[in-house]
């Protein structure tokens, strides 16, 4: 459920929250847009290097793939309804792309 909460004009927290600056959004922004800019620029490798920078994992391309093998183990640890919903999502998603 949503937590409302109802705030008078002359309440201070009101007050704060209207007072906030703009400066901390606009620095957030600036980071947010280089690293889309580098990833667009550099694809997979800035991707691989955000990982190791934000989450602290060492991948790279061969780290990535995932085998047939792999594949077929991980089907036998899913329902079949995921497997149906899955599938059918990958089929909306390559035909909504190829509409594009």
């Amino acid at each position: 459920m949503i937590d409302i909460r109802n705030y008078s004009p002359d309440d201070e927290k009101f007050r704060a929250i209207l007072s906030r600056s703009d400066t901390a959004d606009l620095e957030i922004r600036a980071v947010v847009e280089d690293i889309i800019a580098n990833v667009r620029a550099r694809g997979d490798e800035a991707l691989f290097e955000y990982s190791k920078k934000f989450d602290g994992a060492e991948i790279n391309a061969d780290t990535i793939r995932v085998s047939a093998e792999e594949m077929e183990m991980a089907q036998t640890l899913v329902s079949g309804d995921f497997l149906t919903a899955v599938t059918l999502a990958r089929v909306n998603i390559r035909k909504f792309h190829e509409y594009q």
